[in-house]
């Protein structure tokens, strides 16, 4: 599946064990300021924030269920 995974995307498959970021105090600092996934993520919350209250607050699960996704691969 990684090999296939990765002909597709050109990803490298996580090497474990990687410290879960999450568990880790300030662990937004491990990552660069300008991710594009975090500084999009956090334009267009703020953004929507203004208007939608309710979704703005769906969206802000669905980035933080995303870096957890992407930050903290599991480890078997």
């Amino acid at each position: 599946m990684n090999d296939e995974l990765e002909a597709i995307t050109g990803a490298q498959p996580f090497d474990c064990p990687i410290p879960a970021p999450l568990t880790t105090p300030g662990w937004t600092n491990q990552f660069p300021a300008n991710s594009p996934l975090i500084s999009l993520s956090e334009s267009t919350i703020k953004i929507r924030k203004k208007k939608y209250w309710g979704k703005f607050r769906q969206k802000k699960k669905t980035v933080a269920k995303l870096q957890r996704a992407l930050f903290s691969p599991p480890c078997e």
